[in-house]
């Protein structure tokens, strides 16, 4: 790539979940005569893919590389991610919750809705919920509740494999937005990553929030 670029700008998955960024920074003191910016998007998934596509744009738009990472460091703390997942062994099996309260969890149909702010990078726990139809209520309203005042977004809903689930949230989902006056967003479906995937399991739903009209 330094043959035929001037600059090379790095975007990677949140630094709370991987070292890659910090590997990637190590790699670039390597080499004295090339440009290389290292970017932490403090997110994952389509959240990631979002500060890729502003990058892009950045670049076609004629901004130079001190620009850019200073657009897209700020751009990251207009993404909000709200999931949740169906099925809680995997976070058992990964160590996030205990198997007394996957177990628990499971038998009394309670279930997490977890959040990953851009401006910290890591996932937050905000509630349990108990019944998957509520869970689905409960998704749609935080995402009215941050895209409130806001005119401008783009959307992004992911999913695992549980796609009667999932079809049920984007749905309802897409109702409410009909009922919001003077906002225009852009949606994107898409699978969920397999690095978060592999630790939350394949019944992982939700949806990125990249507030603004950045991608336009």
């Amino acid at each position: 790539m330094a043959a035929e670029y001037d600059a090379i700008i790095s975007i990677h998955l949140s630094e709370k979940f991987s070292g890659t960024g910090k590997a990637a920074r190590m790699a670039a003191t390597q080499f004295d005569d090339l440009d290389i910016r290292v970017i932490d998007s403090r997110s994952v998934s389509l959240g990631t893919g979002y500060l890729v596509l502003l990058a892009a744009r950045l670049i076609r738009s004629g901004y130079g590389p001190d620009e850019i990472v200073e657009k897209i460091e700020k751009a990251r703390d207009n993404i909000f991610i709200y999931f949740t997942v169906n099925d809680l062994s995997y976070l058992q099996k990964g160590g996030r919750i205990g198997k007394a309260q996957a177990f628990l969890g499971s038998i009394l149909n309670v279930y997490p809705v977890l959040s990953l702010p851009g401006n910290s990078g890591e996932i937050l726990p905000l509630e349990k919920v108990r019944g998957k139809k509520k869970i689905i209520k409960r998704l749609v309203k935080l995402a009215m509740e941050e895209l409130e005042g806001v005119n401008n977004a783009c959307l992004g809903l992911v999913h695992g494999t549980n796609l009667d689930v999932f079809n049920n949230f984007k749905e309802m989902l897409k109702n409410r937005l009909s009922e919001k006056e003077s906002f225009e967003y852009r949606m994107d479906v898409e699978w969920i990553s397999s690095v978060l995937g592999c630790h939350v399991g394949p019944s992982v739903y939700g949806i990125v929030i990249f507030k603004g009209d950045f991608l336009k």
